[in-house]
């Protein structure tokens, strides 16, 4: 049960270290040109975007992990 768990918590922490690193790297330098004095606005916007995107995908594999462990745990 322990394992499962802590297993669990280690994807997470992952997930969350791999996406700071993500967000930082490749997102923050990110910029457009193409839209005059809107340049800003439009690349925050993808920003948001994909940020929003990388949360749900997240989210999704943190829930598999979690039935995963659960029915794991319940069949044993």
């Amino acid at each position: 049960m322990k394992a499962g768990i802590y297993g669990f918590l280690f994807a997470m922490w992952i997930l969350i270290l791999v996406g700071g690193g993500i967000m930082v790297s490749v997102l923050g330098p990110f910029t457009i040109q193409q839209f005059g004095e809107f340049n800003w606005m439009v690349a925050s916007g993808i920003k948001v975007v994909i940020a929003m995107i990388l949360i749900i995908i997240w989210i999704l594999i943190l829930s598999k992990m979690k039935n995963w462990i659960f029915r794991k745990e319940i069949k044993s």
